[in-house]
């Protein structure tokens, strides 16, 4: 289809004085601005940039010069730390790490207790329980080349002391010591010095900050693993290719100068992932000639996770290291055991309270118990993600296993049934003990703050597996999980495509077959209907079946791939998402499936519009269907609903696309009423000029067509009320469409020619405040030399959209993976790679909404009548933010009076009873 283009009409000059107010980091000059006198919007216009003013801001500028209107709320989520989760001795509480705190959860709700926080920009390096006081919880963590020590009552979150250690800690374990009937807790740190040695020190646990310290031992090497038993009269520290065993002669264990270990090293064949030990009563065998002969050595039998995927047993590893080293070792050692089932490393062990039993987990989704006196295993199947961690209760009758997923399952010892799911954020995904990191999905996960709820949050975030060769995770987005935002506390997950979790995802050929993942997802205003788009494709390998003799992939594109567009109806009944209508293939070239670009919900009704590689616009709506027979049994009106193509809109004339060529790029939004959408679409190189249309969506006639708005790649497009934004990966740019004017933010760093990866940038508008954030990734740059190489810098700036001043600018530790806007208050929503959900909120919209730690409400020992009166006597409505632009703290709440302080404090799911409800209201009109 040609383009028709109308003739242009009578134009006018204006003078340069605008009445937009542009602040004077902007350019100095100044474009004549030229608008249509009789600008119709039913009326097709296609036109360039040059006909139209365009002005560039370059938004470097100070942060200082912020307004300083928007504060940040503290983060909620987050990733559990690779720290193994400790239980309280009663067995009621379980408490996790995560990267800057400590949370306590109730094993038998499965939610958040309380927080227990440290200092800011300080990172947790481990927690224990106090040896002699169980109430009490260490945590212990390090900034720089400094630490600190924090000790808690965490039953009531009261900080009782803090000290700091000019030593960055890397390993802990805790134990006590009994020194003339004085029983004193004291801490086996490794910790790296300033010359880059590392050293292993003991140091008394008090409450001041003069704390003793003693060095055992140095070394040039990293040790990573460490275990203390019998009151710290035995340490086995590995490296990973070493193992080393120290004893102490004394029987009591003090801080002094003479106290002294003996070490002894022993070689490992293989590298070791993981270790545990545990102690026995002191042997009364006899030692060999040659060795000291006292009576009462510690026993202490040792456990070593491999590389491999086998498991070595040391029994009564003291003795055994000194025969060793002494040479009276046996030829047949019966202290030395080889148990081997995992195919990768293992990640964690644990022995069993009973030293019967020992538990192992590793990358295969399963946990392994091995019975050492029959040597039968018993299995744990089909977990949800590789296991990370293992800890065992005090008593020995609950199991905690950390999952790669973010995850903690609370398993019973006898029956292995599940008494506690613990979730968090499911978005970043650890490594195994080896790489020991993390890493970040290959795609961005898709969040929708629901429209009803707004302290829910719906992420679709990726599941993982591991490739056939054990080398790689596999992730794809396929999973739904919705998560309380206020609680801070998972809600629920539902898989929205296929997946694999019963089935060992590996073809004939040995290649990973890797589940369809999900590409979009939208929901309505209403929060009744969810539109997903999942894709899949077949490997190389696989299409080479499918092409015969002919070799080159353009011959046949697009064979064997998958592409659904879902419509899924929310059951409040079972609290669940119901597949209504699958549509396959929703957009094609030459019969065969392409992609989807962009999805779209109509803010007004339901509808969804979807923009696919095929240059080609679909409206879908529900209809009724029709029925050949009425249906012997009454079924519900719901049930007669589907969802069908209403209207079809073909831009591939005006894009130039040929039936063979696909669309590279494409983004669509509705308009606030929803009368009109806008396309932002792209062909051929991402670096070329793209052009954007103005459909009428209850018509489908397209209204204008402008060229040059944005060039480089397309990130997304958002309407603004009058205003269009439009984001590149070169800058970020704002259309005027009444006065047909174009002004350009240009983003530093993006599109450097000297970037070793690619920039992303995350876009977001706010209606009330009239602003829109971007949240960008700028890669890191390379330059002529070697050394100089800059990391990848992750920015957040709120603009004003009318004068494009920056409202607000902060630098980011972590990227960014998802920034949408709060539909119920004025302020955006950031959720970055280490699971992290940033609030941030316009300080002069009211009060905002903020994410509320429970821990602020007195929940122990008290039922739920008491936590909802409390909550509903104290006046707190619970839109508090935690932090300030400025991180000031401890902001008192405001206070609400009247009827508004009677309801406006809960939402509908968080309700007081009648009862309190009534008083209160009777209170407020006395």
């Amino acid at each position: 289809m040609g383009i028709k283009q109308s003739l242009p009409p009578s134009k006018r000059s204006r003078s340069s004085d605008m009445s937009l107010d542009i602040d004077s980091y902007e350019s100095s000059e100044r474009a004549k601005r030229r608008c249509s006198s009789h600008q119709n919007i039913t009326d097709l216009h296609l036109s360039s940039a040059t006909e139209m003013d365009v002005q560039t801001i370059d938004s470097q500028r100070p942060q200082e010069q912020c307004t300083g209107r928007w504060s940040i709320s503290r983060p909620v989520a987050g990733v559990y730390s690779n720290l193994d989760p400790v239980f309280s001795l009663d067995e009621k509480y379980l408490f996790i790490g995560l990267e800057t705190a400590v949370r306590v959860y109730t094993i038998s709700t499965s939610c958040l207790l309380r927080t227990l926080h440290m200092k800011s920009g300080h990172q947790l390096v481990a927690y224990r329980l106090c040896p002699m006081n169980p109430e009490h919880l260490y945590i212990f963590s390090s900034c720089g080349n400094t630490s600190n020590v924090y000790k808690w009552e965490w039953a009531s979150g009261r900080l009782i002391s803090q000290s700091e250690m000019k030593h960055k800690l890397l390993y802990i374990d805790l134990c006590y010591s009994e020194q003339a009937d004085i029983k004193q807790t004291l801490a086996c740190t490794i910790r790296k010095r300033k010359d880059g040695k590392f050293e292993l020190a003991l140091r008394q646990c008090l409450d001041n900050n003069e704390e003793p310290e003693t060095t055992i031992f140095e070394t040039s090497k990293r040790m990573n693993l460490i275990r203390v038993a019998h009151q710290g009269r035995v340490i086995v520290v590995c490296d990973g290719q070493k193992l080393l065993v120290g004893r102490s002669e004394k029987r009591d264990t003090s801080i002094s100068k003479d106290i002294q270990y003996s070490w002894r090293e022993m070689n490992l064949p293989t590298h070791v992932t993981s270790l545990d030990i545990r102690e026995c009563a002191p042997s009364k065998r006899p030692v060999f000639d040659g060795l000291n002969r006292e009576e009462g050595i510690e026993s202490v039998d040792l456990i070593l996770g491999e590389s491999t995927g086998s498991i070595a047993i040391l029994y009564d590893l003291v003795r055994t290291v000194q025969t060793s080293q002494s040479g009276h070792e046996n030829k047949k050692d019966r202290s030395l055991r080889r148990i081997h089932w995992h195919r990768g490393p293992v990640n964690t062990l644990r022995w069993s309270k009973d030293g019967h039993y020992v538990i192992s987990g590793g990358s295969e989704s399963v946990m392994v118990l091995w019975q050492l006196d029959t040597g039968r295993k018993q299995f744990l199947p089909h977990l949800s993600a590789p296991i990370c961690n293992i800890a065992i209760s005090p008593i020995g009758d609950l199991y905690a296993v950390k999952l790669a997923d973010n995850s903690i399952l609370v398993l019973s010892a006898r029956e292995l049934r599940p008494h506690a799911l613990i979730s968090g954020l499911q978005l970043s995904y650890q490594g195994n003990m080896v790489d020991g990191g993390s890493t970040v999905p290959s795609q961005n996960p898709i969040s929708v703050v629901h429209p009803r709820n707004p302290d829910q949050l719906l992420v679709v975030f990726p599941t993982l597996s591991r490739s056939p060769q054990g080398d790689q995770n596999i992730s794809n987005t396929s999973i739904l999980q919705t998560y309380d935002l206020r609680t801070n506390n998972h809600i629920s997950r539902q898989a929205l495509s296929r997946t694999n979790t019963t089935s060992l995802p590996v073809g004939p050929d040995g290649n990973a077959i890797v589940p369809p993942g999900i590409e979009l997802m939208d929901v309505t205003h209403d929060g009744q209907w969810l539109a997903t788009v999942d894709d899949w494709h077949p490997s190389i390998q696989g299409c080479k079946a499918l092409r015969g003799r002919t070799n080159s992939f353009e011959d046949s594109p697009l064979e064997g791939r998958e592409v659904f567009l879902k419509f899924w109806k929310w059951n409040s009944l079972s609290n669940s998402w119901e597949l209504f209508t699958r549509v396959g293939g929703p957009h094609f070239l030459k019969q065969a499936s392409v992609s989807v670009l962009g999805l779209a919900s109509n803010p007004r009704s339901h509808e969804f519009a979807t923009m696919g590689a095929d240059a080609t616009l679909r409206i879908w709506s529900p209809t009724a269907k029709r029925r050949s027979r009425l249906p012997s049994k009454p079924i519900a009106k719901e049930s007669f609903e589907t969802w069908k193509c209403r209207l079809t809109v073909d831009l591939s004339g005006y894009l130039g696309c040929a039936k063979s060529t696909p669309l590279v790029s494409a983004s669509l939004c509705f308009s606030e009423d929803g009368s009109a959408l806008a396309i932002c679409g792209q062909i051929g190189s991402k670096s070329c000029h793209g052009l954007t249309f103005l459909v009428n969506t209850k018509e489908g006639r397209i209204c204008h067509v402008r060229d040059g708005i944005f060039s480089g790649t397309l990130f997304s497009v958002k309407f603004l009320g009058k205003y269009l934004v439009t984001a590149t990966d070169k800058s970020v740019s704002v259309w005027d469409m009444v006065e047909d004017f174009i002004k350009t933010v240009e983003i530093p760093g993006f599109g450097a020619t000297e970037s070793t990866g690619a920039s992303s940038c995350l876009l977001a508008v706010d209606r009330k405040t009239y602003t829109f954030a971007l949240a960008s990734a700028l890669p890191a740059c390379s330059t002529s030399s070697a050394k100089r190489r800059s990391k990848a810098k992750f920015h957040f700036q709120i603009y004003g959209v009318r004068s494009l001043a920056l409202e607000e600018h902060r630098r980011l530790r972590d990227r960014p993976l998802s920034l949408v806007s709060d539909p119920h208050s004025s302020g955006y929503i950031m959720v970055d790679a280490a699971a992290n959900v940033t609030r941030f909120a316009a300080s002069d919209q009211g009060s905002p909404v903020a994410f509320e730690s429970p821990d602020r409400y007195p929940q122990a020992d008290k039922g739920l009548s008491n936590v909802w009166v409390t909550r509903f006597q104290t006046g707190d409505n619970g839109h508090r933010l935690e932090a300030t632009a400025t991180d000031a703290l401890d902001k008192s709440p405001t206070t609400t009076t009247g009827f508004k302080g009677v309801f406006g404090g809960f939402s509908s799911s968080s309700m007081p009873s009648l009862d309190a409800i009534f008083r209160e209201m009777v209170r407020s009109v006395a």
